[in-house]
């Protein structure tokens, strides 16, 4: 499990950048880039503290 989330976490920051470089083109409305990269930064936050929990706790 620990290794799942680590691999979202590498996704979504790579996801994370990528956005960004398509709103700096102006190929995604900063609307669409806004909600993505709420939901992405979520899914980081989510991945990296279970890891983190997982890594000091030993679940």
């Amino acid at each position: 499990m620990n290794r799942i989330n680590g691999i979202l976490a590498g996704l979504s920051f790579l996801g994370l950048l990528s956005a960004s470089g398509y709103a700096e083109m102006d190929k995604l409305p900063m609307g669409g880039y806004t909600i993505l990269a709420a939901l992405l930064i979520g899914v980081l936050t989510i991945s990296v503290r279970s890891a983190v929990k997982h890594y000091y706790e030993g679940d």
